[in-house]
């Protein structure tokens, strides 16, 4: 691998800083009130780009230089600033993509892949083009977001655990590379941990022999339309939150008394599935797929339902 250059120059300071800056931003929006999608995406694709130019920074600012560039980033790149008749912020420099590809040339073993991390790409360009994403792509970003930065982390000589992830994102970010896990454990895991941080911030100001006795004043409530819930531990928190049920209709109508006239009526069983699980002291909001993925009761027993004239 080619030498780093030693003291690295000063964008490099700038790249790294935005890149680790941006990549804080774009986990934290896996915040329990209100997930900022928007933000999680733009973040996600500028952290990496970032990372990467500091990566190519670290062996020489003229890596950054794009093709057909104005003879100012030519200058200001090379060391000769003082030449250019534009300020630095005003250079033009390779994007995302070509800025991973030229990565290789030093490190052949990043993992960039313009077909397996374009999630990445497409979330940032589509909100900075059409102000939205589906959420799907942008979970996809931010797994590719983590797996390139450690990488990239750990070329430029850094140890991503200490160097790199907070400890309020290491765990997180464990959770979004795991291969082993399926995308709902990832995403409810990403989850739980952004909700203990959530509840560290909201009793932060309690002392600890009284937050959680102060934090039981809020749990329990339930925040959910359906009457067909149940009560268990957050897996965040440790308090009490809600896991919601519907019911699916299962097998054929059968006839048996009507439940408040006694009168023979026609009902059908109902299996239960998890619509979600919320929980009102850390905010801990999973949806179905997600509920069991952690080990949240799915053994819900439902009334059977009882048919409406038209279905009878």
């Amino acid at each position: 691998m080619a030498t780093l250059l030693s003291p690295r120059p000063a964008i490099y300071g700038i790249l790294i800083s935005s890149a680790h800056r941006r990549a804080g931003s774009a986990l934290d929006g896996f915040r329990v009130d209100d997930p900022m999608l928007t933000r999680m995406a733009i973040d996600a694709g500028v952290a990496v780009e970032h990372m990467a130019k500091a990566f190519l920074a670290a062996h020489h600012p003229a890596l950054l230089i794009p093709d057909r560039a104005p003879k100012d980033t030519f200058l200001h790149l090379a060391g000769h600033g003082d030449l250019a008749a534009s300020p630095l912020h005003d250079v033009k420099t390779v994007g995302l993509e070509e800025a991973c590809r030229r990565v290789k040339w030093f490190l052949p073993t990043f993992s960039f892949s313009d077909v397996t991390d374009r999630p990445v790409v497409l979330a940032r360009n589509s909100v900075a083009h059409l102000g939205e994403i589906p959420e799907p792509v942008v979970h996809d970003a931010l797994r590719s977001m983590a797996r390139l930065l450690s990488e990239l982390a750990t070329g430029l000589g850094m140890t991503p655990e200490d160097d790199l992830w907070s400890d309020e994102h290491l765990e997180m970010v464990r959770h979004l590379v795991d291969e082993s896990l399926q995308q709902p454990q990832r995403l409810a895991y990403a989850k739980i941990e952004a909700a203990k941080r959530a509840f560290r911030l909201r009793f932060r100001a309690v002392d600890d022999e009284r937050r959680m006795e102060v934090a039981r004043s809020f749990e329990g409530r339930q925040g959910w339309a359906t009457p067909h819930q149940h009560a268990e531990e957050c897996p965040a928190c440790g308090l009490v939150g809600w896991t919601a049920f519907e019911g699916i209709d299962r097998g054929a109508s059968f006839t048996a008394p009507n439940w408040v006239t006694g009168e023979p009526a026609r009902y059908i069983h109902q299996d239960a599935v998890p619509l979600g699980f919320d929980c009102s002291v850390c905010g801990l909001s999973l949806e179905g797929p997600e509920v069991s993925a952690v080990g949240l009761t799915t053994n819900f027993e439902m009334p059977d339902r009882l048919l409406e004239a038209d279905e009878q």
